[in-house]
Order: structure tokens, then C-alpha cells, then sequence
């Protein structure tokens, strides 16, 4: 014992060991705990690597939700625009009695299915005349440039108001297929 009338250690640890060898434990107590120990860990053990794997599963299903969906929206939208170049080969066609014929012959087939097929879809646009060329260009950005050939057809034909001026909104009709059928003055301010 100290000066304080206080234990020592050494002489609580030899006091405990000395008690300890006289009230031993039971065999079974001891074959019991040691059972229920191992039993213990072995569910604890497997409880573990099922919340690993389950965690690795659900992080790998988290990682290519997210790889799939940056995919998906980093493609590029394309839109595609169809144009119609309207041109013959040459000026001198356009006067030939040929050209005129055909050109009146399709005029006829139009005006008689007209009543059936009528126009297929409108356009409306923005007229660009500069040096004589025509250029139209709708909300959608695209720009058509009209060449002479198609102007004077269409004149022949009398499906474009030649009172049109630059700046003018103008309805474009086509037929299925894309062909300009006419290009007349739009009463209607063009909003984009």
C-alpha cells in the first residue's frame, strides 16, 4: 500500500488473479461464449461483404446512369433542311418553243389537279433582291437564291408577283416534292 492508504496495481492485479483461480468458470459457460462468438462473426462477416457488394453494385449502376445520360445529351441535334436548286442549262433553252411547251404543259397538269392535290405546304420569307438576284430567308435561317431561269418561268407562268421589292414578306408555295409552285406578296408581317 502507498502513503495515501490507496492500492497499488501490482497489488490490485495479484489480488484479481488470486480471486480468479478460486471461482473458476464453468466448462459449458466458456464452450457457450466461445460458440456464440464464432457464430456471431460469421454473420457479421457475411452481413459485411453483402454491404460491400452491394454498395460496389449500386455505384456502379449510379456511375453509368450518369455516363449514359451525359451521352445521350452531348450529341449533337442535327437538323437537316432540304433546298431545291431550280436552274436549266441555259438561257437559250428558256426562249426555245420547247422549254414553253413543257413549262405550259405542267402549268395545265397543275391547274388541273389543283383541285385535288392543292399546294402541299407554305412558306413565308424575307425577299433579298441586290444586283438581280433573289434570295429569300425564312425564320429557320434558311436562304434560297432564285436563279434567272426559275424568275421567268415563273413569270410565264404568272404564279410571282414581279411588284415585289426587297425587304417584302413574300408566302413561298411548293408541291410535295419541294418544287416552288408560286411566290406571291404576304399580306401577314413576318414573326419569328
Amino acid at each position: 500500500m502507498t502513503k495515501d492508504n490507496e492500492p497499488s496495481e501490482e497489488a490490485l492485479a495479484e489480488l484479481y488473479s488470486k480471486r480468479k483461480a478460486a471461482h473458476l468458470a464453468p466448462v459449458s459457460i466458456k464452450r457457450k461464449l466461445l460458440e456464440k462468438q464464432t457464430s456471431h462473426k460469421t454473420t457479421t462477416a457475411i452481413f459485411n461483404r453483402i454491404s460491400y457488394v452491394a454498395v460496389a453494385a449500386s455505384t456502379l449502376l449510379l456511375i453509368s446512369i450518369i455516363m449514359f445520360r451525359n451521352v445521350q445529351f452531348n450529341k449533337p441535334q442535327i437538323a437537316y433542311q432540304s433546298v431545291e436548286i431550280h436552274s436549266l442549262s441555259n438561257a437559250k433553252d428558256l426562249s426555245s418553243e420547247g422549254i414553253r411547251n413543257r413549262y405550259a404543259q405542267h402549268y395545265k397538269d397543275y391547274l388541273n389537279q389543283r383541285k385535288t392535290y392543292a399546294q402541299h405546304h407554305q412558306k413565308r420569307a424575307v425577299l433579298s433582291v441586290t444586283d438581280n438576284i433573289w434570295r429569300l430567308k425564312t425564320c429557320d435561317a434558311e436562304v434560297m437564291q432564285l436563279s434567272e431561269q426559275l424568275i421567268s418561268a415563273l413569270t410565264n407562268l404568272q404564279q410571282i408577283d414581279m411588284q415585289l421589292n426587297s425587304g417584302d414578306v413574300v408566302e413561298i408555295a411548293f408541291d410535295q416534292s419541294g418544287i416552288i409552285l408560286g411566290i406571291q406578296r404576304s399580306h401577314t408581317p413576318l414573326s419569328c
